[in-house]
């Protein structure tokens, strides 16, 4: 076993860090874990002055059930995926005509997710905002996510396009002038379903406190949708399949989610009338009212920005990565005792590994070539082709901090 490093200097990537915004507070959880659209995500320098090399090159991926099932790229390389929510594109209630729900992603934020080693961003979008009235997509809403989609891969991230939705959509909101029963409350509206598509079958939409399912409209709005009353299951499907068909020959799109924040943003504002807190914490702070950029959130992001693997040859048998240290263990195999490179493939079989936050990190390996460091914004890509076998990487401790 050695210690071999060799850095190529003039080789500069394109980086990134976190579009996270203001959200994560009020009265529901979102299942998208950490994210969301903001501005001023940091951790990292900022945009960097070249393209990003081929060593983060988008091509297809696809589900191997060779042994562990994983996700595997055209190399057959096992791919880990890392990246965090953007809901600029969500549709979402606004409660307060003042308070915007989203904003649009600036290219500051792009680069800053590559300078935090992203290889994924989580991209809601909207059935309602999709196809607002019944039979007719909007193509201009389709050409949004076309932006996000190529900005995202001209800097080495792939996209999941999330159908996303919350308590089932925006038209659930309780009426201004409403009184409740007693024990329950008004309900904000939140995301998904276009109105067309909201059958509540005149339910109360109060719900019992802090429990946004909870209403009756939500919970026969969901009936409905399952029971495709109206065919409105069906048009959600035929909705789906159109955007699948305009992404279908993109190999930057690794997939779609299926239904499963800012100050005006409902898990924000919670309530009715009600107002954020003066400071939301998600991947980025956000400082309300106003929206003002509160920096990153730098305890996040030094965890979802840690040294990882993000193609390894073969399959992965060992991974641990310290973010407090910076140290790294990845070990795998390529199930042969020859190189498996395959004819004409060059260094696509090559173990990628990205690390946070230094530019010249030491590397020991076994059972690999020597490895190449490419400084980028933000930290290195370290990469190294396996001569056949067992391979193994480590990266010593170093200060992981970004900054």
């Amino acid at each position: 076993m050695g210690t071999r490093t060799r850095r190529e200097c003039a080789a500069l990537l394109a980086g990134l860090v976190l579009a996270a915004g203001c959200s994560g507070g009020g009265d529901g959880s979102d299942d998208g874990g950490a994210g969301g659209a903001g501005r001023g995500a940091g951790g990292a320098p900022g945009p960097a002055t070249a393209p990003i090399p081929a060593i983060a090159e988008l091509t297809p991926l696809s589900v191997s059930r060779d042994g562990r099932a994983r996700i595997v790229d055209d190399a057959g390389r096992e791919v880990l995926l890392r990246g965090a929510n953007l809901n600029a594109l969500g549709d979402y209630h606004q409660d307060d005509p003042d308070l915007a729900p989203t904003q649009p992603p600036t290219a500051d934020d792009w680069d800053q997710m590559a300078a935090n080693g992203f290889s994924v961003v989580r991209l809601v979008v909207s059935w309602s905002a999709l196809e607002p009235e019944r039979g007719e997509i909007d193509g201009d809403y389709v050409d949004r996510i076309r932006t996000a989609v190529d900005e995202a891969a001209a800097r080495g991230i792939y996209t999941v396009i999330d159908f996303h939705q919350d308590a089932y959509g925006k038209f659930v909101a309780t009426p201004d002038g409403t009184t409740c029963p007693d024990g329950t409350e008004p309900a904000i509206g939140w995301d998904g379903a276009p109105e067309w598509a909201t059958l509540t079958d005149g339910e109360s939409t109060c719900r019992p406190p802090g429990y946004r399912e909870g209403a009756p409209a939500v919970q026969a709005a969901f009936r409905n949708f399952y029971a495709n009353a109206d065919g409105i299951r069906d048009a959600y499907v035929a909705t789906v399949g159109r955007v699948a068909a305009e992404f279908a020959d993109e190999p930057a799109v690794a997939g779609y989610d299926q239904w499963r924040q800012h100050c005006g943003e409902p898990h924000t504002v919670g309530n009715p009338g009600s107002v954020a807190d003066e400071r939301v914490v998600q991947l980025n702070f956000i400082d309300c009212p106003g929206d003002r950029d509160g920096g990153p959130n730098e305890d996040v992001l030094a965890i979802v920005g840690r040294a990882y693997p993000r193609a390894a040859p073969g399959e992965l048998t060992e991974l641990r990565s310290d973010a407090a240290t910076g140290s790294l263990v990845v070990a795998g195999t390529t199930g042969t005792a020859e190189a498996t490179v395959p004819a004409g493939e060059g260094d696509r079989g090559e173990l990628v590994v990205w690390v946070r936050g230094i530019d010249d990190p030491t590397v020991t390996v076994t059972g690999l070539a020597e490895p190449t460091v490419t400084p980028v914004d933000g930290g290195a890509y370290v990469t190294a082709l396996p001569t056949g076998g067992p391979y193994r990487l480590e990266l010593g401790q170093h200060s992981a901090t970004g900054a």
